[in-house]
């Protein structure tokens, strides 16, 4: 049985069609936790939790805001993953 830890940076392209279309590039963050075991000789499965935190994105709202020109929005960009798999490990 393995215990681990994982982290690093985090990329996703963030697409927007509230008012027309946009698509824009966001970085950030993930971390999480995971446990793999063996089931028979070569094969393994595993539990894995990650955490991705990426910038927050702006997009316009299309409605006008006090000023006059359209209002933009602040949207969080946080996601959390939960994942199962089975392994089949090689021998050469």
């Amino acid at each position: 049985m393995l215990f681990y830890g994982t982290g690093g940076a985090a990329f996703g392209n963030i697409k927007t069609t509230w008012n027309g279309s946009n698509s824009n590039n966001q970085f950030g963050w993930t971390a999480g936790a995971g446990i793999e075991f063996a089931l028979a000789q070569n094969w393994t499965a595993k539990v894995e939790y990650l955490y991705v935190s990426l910038q927050n994105g702006t997009c316009s709202t299309g409605c006008a805001a006090p000023a006059g020109g359209p209002a933009n929005a602040t949207v969080s960009l946080n996601e959390n993953l939960a994942r199962v798999g089975v392994n089949y490990k090689f021998s050469f």
